[in-house]
């Protein structure tokens, strides 16, 4: 399982369509996660930020997941492998994505129809030393006009430089998080991973796209 990140697949990829727009994408690293379990919290640094073939990645490990987390244009992608003899479940209906505004939004996963995204969503089941690889999308984020679309996810449009470097300003440092509980046996566990904006870069596109 040591290799079972090369099994993630980016985002949607960019449309070449469209006019010209310069954008900015901002860069996460992994600080920390939270972690609730037995009516205990407390803060785990067991955390990585790696780079493989110029992807990169932002590792948790503890006795329980080894989890990987990459951020594509409009979602994130997840591979989590179930380290314990256990099953063990996702409660995607108890997830959460917070963005740098703070605000919390509910969270969608591979499978969802997005006409379904606001109602129950079953566990996703990880047998003991077994792996899920998922994309994870702010619910928030998707939207019907002329059929379904979503929003990029931590990229934004500027117009000139002096937007580009408001967002420096306003973003760089700030907290993105995302809550993901699961359960073994009957014990529930939080894992709140907790990134924060490194750096923003700015980039041109020709795309169809929403932001």
């Amino acid at each position: 399982m040591k290799n079972i990140f090369f099994l993630i697949v980016m985002g949607i990829s960019l449309c070449s369509c469209g006019i010209s727009r310069t954008m900015a994408k901002m860069n996460l690293s992994i600080e920390s996660v939270d972690v609730t379990k037995d009516n205990h919290s407390f803060i785990d640094n067991s955390v990585d930020n790696i780079s493989v073939d110029d992807v990169k990645y932002m590792t948790y490990k503890d006795d329980v997941v080894d989890i990987k987390w990459n951020v594509g244009d409009n979602r994130f992608v997840l591979v989590l492998e179930n380290l314990s003899n256990q099953t063990i479940k996702v409660l995607w209906d108890d997830a959460a994505y917070i963005g740098p505004s703070g605000i919390a939004t509910r969270v969608m996963h591979t499978g969802t129809k997005y006409s379904e995204r606001n109602d129950f969503q079953p566990p996703s089941i990880v047998p003991k030393k077994a792996a899920i690889n998922e994309d994870v999308i702010p619910t928030g984020n998707v939207y019907y006009a002329d059929g379904w679309n979503e929003t990029y996810l931590l990229i934004y449009n500027v117009n000139n430089n002096k937007d580009f470097d408001v967002i420096k300003r306003d973003y760089i440092g700030k907290s993105v998080k995302v809550l993901l509980p699961i359960l073994i046996r009957e014990e529930k566990i939080e894992y709140l991973f907790n990134f924060t904006i490194q750096s923003v870069t700015k980039f041109t596109v020709t795309p169809n796209y929403s932001y």
